[in-house]
């Protein structure tokens, strides 16, 4: 039973995490967008996984910076000269699979 509460605890934070985020209904509109692009091209299987697996990327990573974010801003609501760092540096490993679909063609 724990197995699975787990799981609806895992959906209940993506749904909150969708429709409270600005950038990530942003990630999920252009996601949208590229799926009916690709239906509508007709793309082929492995250009599917690829597709897929950046876009997949690019949602994680998100999520991750989203967490990182609102952790700092728990453990630090007041502005502070370092919490601007704290948000900042650790994201900056997350600019390569942003852009990395853009890259691929």
């Amino acid at each position: 039973m724990k197995f699975l509460r787990s799981f609806g605890y895992a959906l209940k934070g993506l749904i909150t995490a969708f429709t409270q985020q600005r950038n990530l209904k942003i990630h999920g509109a252009v996601l949208l967008c590229v799926i009916g692009v690709g239906l509508y091209l007709r793309v082929e299987l492995l250009e599917w996984c690829g597709l897929l697996l950046a876009a997949a990327l690019v949602l994680v990573t998100e999520l991750v910076n989203t967490s990182i974010e609102e952790l700092v801003n728990l453990i630090s609501p007041q502005h502070h000269p370092g919490r601007v760092s704290l948000r900042i540096l650790p994201l900056q490993p997350f600019w390569l699979p942003a852009f990395l679909p853009h890259w691929s063609g």
